[in-house]
């Protein structure tokens, strides 16, 4: 609450107010509004307090910021998420089932990666498939209880505590996660607990449970009941549509896919002591035909045979592995100091995406993550430009999946480029199972072909990061190869100068229509033609000679647009809205060089054109524009932008992000992003890493909003990993791991003073007093 009052009275006083609504009284009578919006924030909070009190077990997580505390009624689509990158979902039930934000919601449902169904209607393309889920439950009493919740970011796990009339003394918590080491396997608990507020003990009592499970409409069912175990569920769901190889694709057109479910049925009442039976534990099993092995005609026996094999384990066994192995991707983050708020911000983006993604199940990121059908569950640019490089820097693991996604749908992108007479791979604006475009706009999915850029991008960056040759010979390259490719083929000269350009495109501004001469485009086709031919001298590879020429000789024109001089976003651009950062990206993430003057025309220009009511869509705008801004050493402009970022959260509940900042239309949910871009905000805006070839670079500032301390905790780089913690004056490096015999750590301080430093062992700490910069080599 205090981030959101601190930020909205600088957004009146100074950030995106206009300024000719500026006048004293406009800012006096702001300014009075928000004192009286302040005492009422402070009153409210002092009656929830009164009345609801915060377990004590969980008040010391909150205060870090580890988790997420509610005890109010959430709105429907805002409910937290559970998830271990194969199969995900809501916990919780819709307050109104026919809400648009139940329609955002997978309550009551799971999904996996991978499984879509083509939904039918007007343009029919696929969707993530919702399966429904048994074990969605809630407790009920015959007066309501009382409750509270929390999300742990650091186990990915949710607990539900209701204190209900007919339990004297008692507390019941239910808690809700997903497997991390055995994927396949989701697990729920109900306990009896004594309550620590309660005079009376706690006794024996019956539980009543109300089940709200979602229905399986996207699939085909056969349900088993299996015999040798009693108040056990199998089925098989097969989905009712799979995604169509078209006519002109060369891959095999695959069958629909199955599914294999396995369950402990729930009673409607359930007897707990807190002695003898104090906890209930209900195991669901699930498979796929897509995973290596399986075939469709086994996946329901092995999903019983999961289902069995697991009845062995004890509760506590199952729960200890579960957070040990979040405990070992917790490992590497982002910790501060100096604002708790703030840490639960970037505690909840990074699990928004974590939960989403696993190193064993290449099948993509959607802007909704897993556990909901946002975008319908598609893959685009924003997995490669959004959410991509903060797990690449922390979790190079991770990343390896996204990366592999992209892999292995290279056939189906040289097919769609072959289908136009063109060489190369032209990548799909949307993807899902197959990987040959699936968008509802086709128009976008045929001319948005920056995309092409944003993989090759990614793919630069997973090889500066892991400097992984037999992969990048085998693998990367000939992504990156035929991504050139296509850019060559397509290129041609401007009608006016002698230079190249890109004709009929949509760019990141994706209201503007087809439009001509994309500086966007332009700059990132470049960028993966200068790539193409440096990767392929370090490999021996040839590449065509033109394409330096085409590279080299890139129509991006600067010219005075309504009296500034800026890049014009387009030919013919004259001033329109945009509708999320596009010319903004060529100094974040593409870095390209210009005068510092130019730079500063093109944020100032274009920021208050993506930032309109209108326009206002993406947080990811805002984050490019926070970064570009912090590497000009604008740190207020900066600040202002990076602000904006808690318009698109629910600070109140779960911390979901959301799509747009207006609370009557929040767009998709959870938006992760803008989860992504918001981390890149701080390991690429204020950590200010940059990625070379040979090195990586930091330039600290410490983040506004009380931030006295930020804590990187394990950048990945070429077998290293090292912490980076800094504050107001000195900033320490720890070498926590590396499979070199030397990491070389070069920084200058305050005075201008150059300091090396070789680290050897795990543990070697090098602090200096340092604001400047900090490079890190993978050898000295």
């Amino acid at each position: 609450r205090l981030v959101y009052v601190h930020f909205w009275l600088s957004r009146l006083l100074s950030g995106r107010v206009n300024y000719k609504q500026r006048t004293l009284p406009t800012i006096c009578r702001m300014g009075a509004l928000g004192l009286l919006y302040c005492f009422a924030l402070l009153l409210s909070s002092w009656l929830l307090v009164a009345s609801l009190s915060l377990p004590n077990d969980w008040a010391p997580l909150l205060e870090q910021g580890h988790i997420a505390f509610v005890n109010s009624t959430i709105r429907d689509g805002f409910q937290p998420s559970v998830g271990n990158g194969f199969i995900s979902g809501d916990v919780g039930c819709c307050m109104n089932p026919n809400s648009s934000g139940c329609h955002q919601s997978s309550c009551g449902s799971l999904h996996l990666g991978g499984v879509f169904n083509m939904r039918p209607g007007a343009v029919s393309v696929p969707w993530r498939a919702d399966i429904s889920n048994p074990h969605s439950i809630y407790v009920v009493d015959k007066t309501p209880p009382s409750w509270a919740a929390a999300l742990d970011f650091r186990a990915s796990v949710v607990h539900n505590r209701s204190a209900i009339a007919s339990c004297p003394g008692c507390i019941v918590q239910t808690t809700t996660y997903h497997h991390q080491v055995y994927r396949s396997l989701a697990i729920l608990e109900i306990e009896l607990q004594q309550d620590p507020q309660a005079t009376q003990a706690c006794q024996p009592c019956v539980v009543h449970l109300h089940s709200c499970s979602g229905n399986n409409s996207d699939f085909t069912i056969t349900t088993t009941s299996n015999p040798s175990t009693a108040f056990t569920t199998s089925r098989q769901l097969t989905v009712k549509n799979v995604e169509q190889v078209p006519a002109f694709g060369t891959i095999p057109q695959p069958e629909p896919t199955s599914l294999g479910l396995a369950y402990d049925d729930i009673p409607a009442s359930l007897e707990l002591s807190l002695h003898k039976v104090p906890q209930k534990q209900f195991q669901l099993a699930i498979h796929t035909d897509l995973e290596p092995n399986i075939t469709r005609d086994q996946v329901e026996a092995a999903a019983q045979a999961t289902l069995s094999a697991f009845k062995s384990y004890n509760a506590s066994e199952l729960s200890a592995s579960h957070r040990a192995a979040w405990s070992r991707i917790h490992r590497a983050g982002i910790s501060i100091r100096g604002n708790n708020t703030v840490a639960q911000t970037l505690n909840a983006s990074f699990y928004a995406i974590l939960i989403a993604v696993r190193p064993d199940w290449p099948y993509g990121l959607s802007p909704g993550g897993l556990s909901r059908n946002a975008y319908q569950g598609h893959t685009f640019w924003d997995q490669d430009t959004w959410m991509f490089p903060a797990i690449a820097a922390l979790h190079p693991s991770l990343a390896s999946s996204l990366v592999q996604y992209r892999i292995d749908r290279l056939q189906p992108a040289l097919d769609r480029a072959h289908a136009i007479n063109v060489t190369g791979a032209k990548w799909p604006w949307e993807s899902a199972l197959l990987g040959y475009g699936v968008s509802e706009s086709k128009g976008n999915d045929q001319h948005e072909i920056h995309v092409i850029g944003d993989i090759a991008m990614a793919f630069r960056l997973y090889h500066r990061i892991s400097h992984n040759q037999s992969w990048l010979a085998d693998h990367g390259w000939p992504v990156i190869y035929q991504s050139a490719t296509y850019f060559a083929a397509t290129a041609v000269l401007h009608p006016t100068v002698a230079n190249y350009t890109w004709n009929n495109v949509v760019t990141a501004d994706e209201h503007a229509g087809l439009v001509n001469s994309s500086a966007f485009v332009n700059a990132i086709a470049a960028e993966t033609l200068s790539l193409a031919v440096r990767l392929g001298l370090e490999l021996g590879r040839g590449t065509p000679s033109n394409w330096s020429t085409i590279a080299n000789n890139i129509y991006l024109p600067v010219e005075h647009v309504n009296g500034t001089l800026i890049h014009p976003e387009y030919d013919g651009y004259h001033g329109q809205d945009v509708n999320q950062a596009d010319v903004a990206l060529l100094q974040y993430p593409l870095q390209c060089p210009m005068p510092s003057t130019l730079a500063s025309n093109d944020l100032l220009y274009y920021q208050g054109r993506s930032s309109t009511k209108g326009t206002r869509g993406f947080f990811t705008g805002d984050s490019a524009y926070a970064i570009a801004w912090q590497a000009l050493g604008n740190q207020s402009a900066a600040e202002a932008a990076f602000r904006y970022a808690f318009e698109h959260v629910d600070q109140d509940g779960y911390s979901v992000w959301t799509e747009k900042s207006f609370a009557d239309d929040p767009g998709h949910l959870n938006f992760i992003t803008g989860a992504g871009g918001f981390l890149q905000s701080w390991l690429f805006g204020f950590a200010g890493a940059r990625y070379a070839d040979n090195s990586v670079a930091f330039t600290p500032v410490l983040p506004p909003l009380g931030v006295i301390e930020m804590n990187v905790r394990q950048w990945k780089f070429r077998g290293a990993a090292f912490g980076l913690k800094y504050n107001a004056t000195t900033a320490e490096v720890e070498l926590q791991a590396t499979s070199r015999i030397t990491t070389c750590f070069t920084a200058q301080d305050n005075q201008g003073g150059i300091h090396s430093v070789q680290l050897k062992s795990v543990g070697d700490v090098f602090v200096v007093a340092c604001k400047l910069g900090i490079v890190v080599l993978p050898q000295c």
